[in-house]
């Protein structure tokens, strides 16, 4: 939330869950159009940090533009499986991708990955 304040500007701390969920996803698209990556690569592609808000928001609209196979990496250590997209498109691994045994599960051959992992917020 206070990332997209900084470089927004454009909310206030009043601002609705909704809201951000559809700025979000516009932000995606507009990242999306702007750079190709789906009109490039339209096979297949890895979302780490999938299952976050961002990354669940960004595998979304990559199953909207229509990606073949997307396979989201995640630890959910900060959170939630409820935000894994439902496609039979959308492969989950669970774990941290830097893990070697996560790193040998995912497909030989991606078109494209979105590396979205990160730690925040309190999590001892």
């Amino acid at each position: 939330k206070a990332i997209l304040h900084k470089e927004l500007g454009a909310m206030t701390d009043n601002t609705s869950m909704g809201s951000y969920i559809e700025l979000t996803a516009d932000i995606v698209s507009a990242y999306v159009s702007k750079f190709g990556a789906v009109e490039r690569h339209a096979g297949a592609g890895v979302v780490v940090g999938g299952a976050g808000f961002v990354g669940s928001n960004l595998a979304l609209a990559l199953l909207r533009e229509g990606v073949e196979r997307l396979v989201i990496v995640d630890n959910l250590l900060s959170s939630y499986p409820a935000n894994i997209p439902v496609d039979p498109r959308v492969e989950f691994v669970y774990g941290s991708i830097a893990d070697q045994r996560i790193l040998n599960r995912l497909p030989d051959q991606v078109d494209f990955v979105f590396h979205l992992a990160c730690y925040h917020g309190n999590q001892s």
